[in-house]
């Protein structure tokens, strides 16, 4: 059970790492385009 625990929070936070790294490029491409 400990195993599936630790792959899901891997999971978890590989999933938070890409939301994070989608809004962040949403951000800099709206400043991009807007200067």
């Amino acid at each position: 059970m400990k195993i599936i625990i630790i792959i899901f929070e891997k999971r978890l936070t590989l999933y938070k790492m890409f939301c994070g790294a989608v809004i962040y490029l949403k951000f800099y491409l709206c400043h991009y385009s807007f200067e």
